[in-house]
Order: structure tokens, then sequence, then C-alpha cells
């Protein structure tokens, strides 16, 4: 997990909520998928 990772690495794991992949994958149409 997120916590773990910092502890791991030694820096900040910045991550995305769900929403925001909601909100960007909303944004795409349907030609674009198609290119």
């Amino acid at each position: 997990d997120k916590v773990e990772a910092e502890l791991k690495f030694g820096y900040l794991v910045n991550t995305y909520s769900i929403n925001d992949l909601k909100k960007e994958i909303e944004q795409v149409n349907e030609n674009d998928i198609d290119k």
C-alpha cells in the first residue's frame, strides 16, 4: 500500500483517487479510442 511504499522507497507516493480517474475516463470519446 501507499504507506509501505513510502517507507520502503523513502519518498512520498502520490496517488489519484478513483473519482479523478473517472473524470478523465469520461472525457475520452469513442473516436479517440478507435484511433
